[in-house]
């Protein structure tokens, strides 16, 4: 391999994915779990893998969470682009947790190696719980205002009057999309990829031809090259 720790970040991560999707976090039931071993061996990621016996070698032997603590990984993680070393850094603490959890609040000792290696661990907990202090902190002055808190979001506003703003420059539609069945700006158009129920699509239609007929008017000119023209 021309960079051979890209080959090595990527499969430490795979591994990491994995043991959680074994394990599974939080209150998983039987059932579930069950289920989730059986989706484990037919995922085309894990298909050379055993499900149990990967666990037995995470847990049982030492060897796997050695390799988290190679400089080599360390290398590779700082080679990884930004996004990737997030969600390693990630996958790490969650592990920890999963592992605790497992064993009575209790952790293997290789584990302080780890985060000895990666100290980058301390500062994603430290964002964790600002994330979480901010979020409580908004949801207990809702309740302290009267604020109904619930999980489900409010139902969103209608965004139009049907047919009363079909065709014309306060129309929130695109109608590109309305009249040829795409948009080449994707998401990045800031009109609504959606035809509502008794949307005028012909008001649409004309009203896209009256801009492309105007365009066609004339060249694009100046204000000064324009009244030039006109005299």
């Amino acid at each position: 391999l021309e960079r051979p720790q890209v080959g090595l970040f990527a499969e430490a991560t795979r591994l990491l994915s994995a043991v959680l999707a074994l394990c599974g976090e939080g209150e998983v039931p039987g059932p579930a779990f069950a289920r989730s071993m059986t989706s484990f061996a037919l995922a085309p990621a894990y298909k050379t893998c055993k499900g149990s016996v990967l666990l037995s070698m995470w847990y049982d032997n030492p060897r796997l969470l050695d390799l988290m603590t190679s400089p080599a990984l360390r290398a590779a993680y700082d080679c990884a682009p930004k996004r990737h070393r997030a969600q390693f850094l990630c996958l790490l603490n969650r592990a920890t947790l999963v592992e605790a959890k497992r064993q009575n609040d209790c952790v293997r000792g290789g584990w302080q190696e780890v985060m000895m290696l990666f100290p980058e661990i301390a500062l994603w907990k430290e964002l964790r719980e600002l994330i979480k202090q901010r979020v409580w902190a908004a949801a207990a002055a809702d309740e302290a205002a009267g604020v109904a808190v619930t999980d489900t979001p409010p139902p969103a506003p209608e965004r139009r009057a049907m047919g009363s703003r079909d065709g014309k420059g306060s129309d929130p539609v695109c109608w590109n999309f309305v009249t040829d069945g795409f948009c080449r700006k994707g998401d990045q158009c800031k009109w609504m990829h959606k035809v509502p129920d008794g949307y005028d699509k012909a008001k649409a239609s004309d009203a896209r031809r009256r801009i492309h007929e105007e365009r066609k008017v004339g060249p694009k000119a100046s204000a000064w090259a324009s009244a030039w023209r006109e005299a």
